[in-house]
């Protein structure tokens, strides 16, 4: 009776050590796929409310940020009478026009102005979908069963996201968390679009 239960704990034991194997591949498998259906849409729109906080800086602003290929168009408003500032540009340079004034300069360095921490525009344009900015090493990713990212590390930042729903540009999270060196954002995503041209 005793070899019996010996050797169906080492049967129990050793099914459940080939199962998670094929989970994790599973899971992999699925990221993938997930990350392969989200690339491809570089035209897009999304209507967002980020809020910040950082040793010298807290509060929120609204965004409406339109990603045509490398070119962006953000719409932000928030407290303060910030209606309506516009920011265009790419990844190298990126005017802000506000009432009726503009200014020129690197859009990481005007972003940090606006919302009063550093992020680069062009990796935030791809952690709004989910997916890491393929041109930064990205670490300790964790990934639900179906495939979407549920953490990752990168540029610094730990990376957070949740709450996912279909969108016509597939499956993107609503929320957003990122934490670095005492510095916090907190990204709630309520529309997603596709931009036809």
């Amino acid at each position: 009776m005793r070899k019996i239960a010996v050797i169906s704990i080492i049967t129990i034991l050793y099914g459940c050590g080939t199962i998670t194997p094929r989970t994790d591949t599973t899971q992999t498998s699925n990221w993938k796929i997930h990350q392969a259906s989200i690339f491809p849409h570089s035209k897009w729109q999304a209507v967002a409310k980020i809020s910040v906080q950082s040793p010298k800086y807290s509060g929120s602003v609204r965004l409406n940020w339109k990603q045509l290929d490398e070119n962006f168009s953000i719409i932000l408003t928030g407290p303060l009478g910030l209606q309506n500032m516009l920011m265009t540009g790419d990844s190298d340079e990126a005017v802000i026009h506000y009432k009726g004034k503009t200014k020129v300069g690197s859009p990481n360095k005007l972003i940090k102005e606006i919302i009063g921490i550093p992020v680069q525009i062009n990796a935030l344009a791809y952690w709004l979908r989910g997916i890491p900015y393929p041109n930064l090493i990205q670490t300790n990713l964790l990934i639900y069963p179906e495939g979407q990212a549920h953490k990752f590390e990168q540029a610094g930042w730990s990376l957070e996201f949740d709450k996912y729903k279909q969108t016509p540009l597939g499956n993107m999270p609503r929320k957003i968390l990122g934490s670095k060196k005492g510095q916090s954002f907190k990204l709630i995503i309520s529309q997603w679009s596709k931009i036809k041209i």
